[in-house]
């Protein structure tokens, strides 16, 4: 577990340096869901892999990778919209292929 402040070895640290509208244009653009998981973390598909094998549910494994970067390393209130935005009912992401 990182300690606040620091960057969880799952995340890459170009992350820090993206621009909202390119996080959520990944977001909206992503066609899978570890697609997304690789797109808005930057994370190798052997990583992507080995984080959904942890989770019995891809979309809860997102909202909890993204609540721990929010909450860890870049509590910026930009974050917490996205977060909020990708739990909204009208935007899900069970329908997605794994």
């Amino acid at each position: 577990m990182a300690t606040a402040g620091t960057t969880p070895d799952f995340l890459d640290k170009r992350l820090l340096q993206d621009d909202v509208p390119e996080i959520v244009a990944n977001i909206l653009d992503a066609q899978t869901k570890s697609e997304l998981l690789g797109r808005v973390l930057k994370l190798s598909p052997s990583r992507v892999s080995g984080i959904l094998m942890q989770y019995k549910d891809p979309e809860e494994c997102l909202f909890h990778v993204i609540d721990e970067f929010v909450k860890q390393v870049d509590p910026r209130p930009t974050w917490r919209v996205i977060l909020t935005a990708l739990r909204h009912p009208t935007i899900r992401l069970t329908g997605l292929a794994d």
